[in-house]
């Protein structure tokens, strides 16, 4: 079992000049193959976390406030906050987070929203430069990161964030989170073409043209994320959403958990992925879905923006997909009526067809990881991957795949 594929062996310590090998023998029960092997070196620490989330649960309370006595949806999603009541500022609670690192935090806030909030609740950031109260209006804009703005930041410096009661309504605490800035990013849809398929979008480094990540996408699906020369492949559900990646070896490096209207639950693993349903990019600035045409807020299951096309999409000219995020999909914000009654009249076509061979998925998956192996080498020509790729579907024998070698 296993064939055509990088099997890990372990993680081991190698130095230079040291005679560190591996050694296969005949010491089995059957046939013992020798075809490859591969040695990867591991990073030397892991990158620091992207973002700190303080809950309200949490917080140091001076003064007496109110807890939500229910969890509907766990910690910071709406169901579990704090309140207090219009005061003078005597109460106070204090969101300090455990930084990874010295610099620049993206500071946000989050609220529920009623017509009895304070519509000046103060939020006030005590950074390296000292401190900084910035009031919202907690009436509105509730269910989202509210960017309070970007301060310099450093551990172990009782660096944090103080809501108070010196408002006009019930002031809300829900929870802060804090973005190291150095993970900050610019992203640009369709921003690279080649022949028979689009990279549908590259992220670009804050303050320069450097390119971070490329995309790849096969069929319309997400195939692979390219990013330092290394290649990580991307295993997405029926609609196309990321679900899990893997190195090239095999291991599990980004797990991803969604909510039905595709707010994360959790996301675990080393690697980073900000694509979420077709079409969408997670903005951490905002907490939003980029949409292309309009911003998706999936913690409220609907999208930000009304819909361009006015009434002819639908009365509510906000919502996503009908309300049916299982099954449908909107990869620009506009089309998923178009694209499902489509998706219906293929799919009637297809029925009503001759029966197509079966194709062995194995082998599909053995050829995804060619290509993208192929696509991932700059110097062989797009077209070329592509051209292999359609001749490793086709064929069911032995072929070699530029870029990769031999597709068994």
């Amino acid at each position: 079992v296993n064939g055509g594929a990088w099997m890990l062996l372990g993680t081991f310590a190698f130095q230079p000049g040291q005679n560190h090998r591996v050694v296969l023998t005949d010491d089995g029960d059957g046939f013992v193959i020798a075809d490859a092997v591969k040695l990867v070196r591991a990073p030397a620490a892991a990158p620091p976390a992207e973002e700190v989330v303080v809950d309200n649960a949490a917080a140091t309370l001076v003064g007496t406030w109110t807890a939500t006595d229910y969890t509907l949806d766990g910690p910071f999603r709406d169901a579990d906050w704090i309140y207090h009541a219009a005061g003078t500022g005597t109460a106070s609670a204090s969101f300090a987070p455990a930084l990874p690192a010295a610099g620049t935090y993206r500071v946000y806030a989050r609220w529920t929203q009623r017509a009895n909030r304070a519509s000046n609740a103060p939020f006030t950031v005590h950074h390296a430069g000292g401190s900084t109260t910035v009031r919202v209006n907690q009436e509105v804009n509730g269910g989202i990161w509210v960017l309070l703005g970007a301060f310099d930041m450093a551990p172990g410096q009782n660096h944090r964030v103080v809501l108070t009661d010196d408002a006009n309504g019930f002031v809300i605490g829900d929870a802060v989170k804090f973005v190291l800035e150095t993970n900050a990013r610019a992203v640009v849809a369709d921003a690279v073409k080649i022949v028979g398929e689009s990279v549908p979008a590259v992220d670009f480094a804050a303050m320069s043209s450097s390119v971070l990540r490329e995309y790849v996408t096969l069929e319309g699906r997400p195939l692979a994320l390219i990013e330092n020369g290394q290649i990580q492949y991307v295993h997405p559900d029926h609609l196309g959403t990321p679900q899990k990646m893997t190195d090239a070896s095999g291991a599990l490096v980004w797990d991803a958990v969604y909510r039905p209207f595709g707010e994360a639950e959790s996301i675990t693993g080393s690697a980073t992925n900000p694509q979420r349903f077709p079409g969408q990019v997670y903005d951490s600035e905002t907490g939003f879905h980029y949409n292309y045409f309009r911003d998706y807020a999936p913690g409220l299951g609907r999208y930000v923006e009304s819909d361009p096309i006015g009434l002819d999409g639908g009365l509510n000219t906000y919502a996503y997909v009908g309300g049916n995020p299982l099954n449908k999909t909107d990869p620009t914000g506009r089309y998923w009526k178009l694209i499902w009654e489509g998706c219906k009249a293929v799919w009637k076509w297809f029925r009503k067809s001759k029966p197509k061979p079966k194709v062995d998925p194995l082998r599909v998956a053995k050829c995804k990881q060619a290509f993208a192996a192929c696509i991932g080498n700059t110097s062989i020509p797009e077209e070329t991957c592509f051209a292999a790729y359609s001749t490793c579907i086709a064929t069911k024998g032995p072929m070699i795949f530029p870029g990769y070698g031999a597709v068994k």
